[in-house]
């Protein structure tokens, strides 16, 4: 899928005004702009996404495990690309994370 944006003249880039940012967002640039590399640091680990790898990474650490130990119980080649694993933008796991309560997410339909 390519993403393609529409070329813009010169006024039409003079009239766009700046998108508002949130409260998060203000927080997050004030304690980047105090802190630094050490805020970007807490930014990081309070985003809320860390929560989702949080619970994705066992589980996708047991299940390359087990899958490697079958591969070798069965005598193959160990190859873990072909274990289940949980997808790291997996809209149900962000569905499910309650530190992405009142966040925008898109879950698909069926």
């Amino acid at each position: 899928m390519n993403f393609e944006l529409p070329e813009l003249s010169d006024g039409e880039l003079q009239t766009m005004q700046p998108i508002e940012i949130g409260p998060r967002q203000r927080t997050e640039t004030a304690v980047e702009e105090q802190l630094g590399p050490a805020g970007q640091a807490l930014n990081a680990m309070a985003s809320p996404d860390v929560w989702s790898g949080a619970v994705a990474g066992p589980i996708n650490g047991v299940s390359k495990l087990g899958n490697a130990i079958g591969d070798w119980v069965q005598g193959k080649d160990i190859d873990v690309s072909d274990a289940w694993t949980i997808a790291k933008d997996d809209p149900y796991l962000r569905a499910l994370n309650p530190a992405r309560l009142g966040l925008p997410l898109t879950v698909p339909s069926f």
